[in-house]
């Protein structure tokens, strides 16, 4: 069985401390891609701030960057293509290479937060001493099974909501005209009409929170 861990790490420790300390309402992201190679985890990220030309400056000058490169901006976001130290890139490779999968990371306020599913316990354990043993002092803020929580593609789906609107997008729920009534899918599940409307509205509030609202490119080239 699969585990979730969030682990928090300060960015004095990993990455882009003194860019936080000169733009202190910045927050980033990476790009979400579908797999990260060693040497390759966030080189993209999405940046927001109210001054994008200072956090040009900041990341310049940053010591854990080499080159920092603006790709793209609009008005709340800015994607860069960001070239990192030797020191840097070695801490990020621990998080891709210690049997972990990288779901999500998001920096702000001086701190990094990452999500990361591994195989099982004994995998968390070994990334714990491997991050130690690289001098990396990480928070472990949560644990939890896949059963709890199904992060496909690290859309956050609970094992229900995951359920629910595959079920019903198989069953031409979502065509026009539909192809079942909710009526009818809910009699599927076993489960009331209001409860399964529900389930699903709480489904696609978790979709678009993950989607657009969190991936500016998603609705940057559809107007």
């Amino acid at each position: 069985m699969g585990t979730i861990v969030d682990v928090g790490i300060s960015s004095k420790e990993f990455a882009l401390s003194e860019t936080f300390n000169a733009v202190p309402d910045v927050t980033f992201e990476p790009l979400r891609v579908t797999a990260h190679e060693p040497g390759g985890a966030m080189q993209f990220l999405w940046a927001s701030s109210s001054d994008s030309e200072r956090l040009d400056r900041a990341l310049q000058e940053d010591n854990t960057t080499t080159v920092a490169t603006r790709l793209s901006i609009d008005c709340k976001h800015t994607l860069y293509h960001i070239n990192w130290s030797a020191k840097t890139q070695a801490a990020m490779n621990i998080f891709v290479e210690s049997n972990g999968a990288l779901l999500d990371v998001q920096g702000t306020n001086n701190f990094w937060e990452f999500r990361i599913l591994f195989p099982d316990q004994a995998a968390v354990s070994t990334a714990y001493d491997n991050w130690c043993n690289h001098s990396l002092d990480p928070s472990i803020r949560q644990i939890g099974g896949l059963s709890n929580t199904i992060h496909h593609n690290g859309m956050g789906l609970s094992e229900c909501q995951y359920e629910v609107i595959t079920e019903a997008f198989r069953m031409g729920y979502y065509d026009i005209p539909r192809g079942i009534t909710l009526h009818d899918l809910a009699t599927n599940f076993d489960v009331s009409h209001q409860a399964l409307s529900e389930r699903l509205r709480r489904g696609h509030q978790t979709l678009i929170e993950k989607t657009l609202c969190q991936s500016p490119i998603s609705i940057r080239h559809h107007p």
